[in-house]
């Protein structure tokens, strides 16, 4: 294995899925705070809503889009980082299936 090649361990895995349901229970949160807001205001709506209404829930999507792309990238860069983890062990198994055969060999032939 190479210097440069990060080890994801279970727990880091787990805190990064732990971070993602935390962020979807906050976005859902949201909605159901929007779907509320639009109810409640629906009978008075004159086809505007308050500006610092509207600044709130924009800066909030904001925040929620950022992060998600950070996941995104996250679950790609480990996805990739398990395709090259899978190709090495396999690879490594490998080598190992044909060194204990010529160990065999070996140890057959000395008999």
């Amino acid at each position: 294995m190479s210097d440069s090649t990060a080890v994801i361990t279970q727990e880091q895995l787990r805190q990064f899925f732990e971070r993602a349901s935390q962020a979807e229970q906050l976005a859902q949160a949201l909605s159901q705070q929007i779907e509320t807001i639009k109810a409640s205001a629906a009978p008075q709506l004159s086809g505007s809503i308050d500006d610092t209404m509207r600044d709130t829930i924009v800066s909030r999507l904001k925040g929620l889009k950022t992060e998600v792309l950070t996941m995104e990238k996250n679950i790609k860069n480990l996805e990739d980082e398990n395709d090259k983890l899978t190709k090495e062990r396999d690879a490594l198994e490998y080598r190992v299936k044909h060194m204990r055969e010529a160990l065999k060999q070996y140890s057959d032939n000395k008999k």
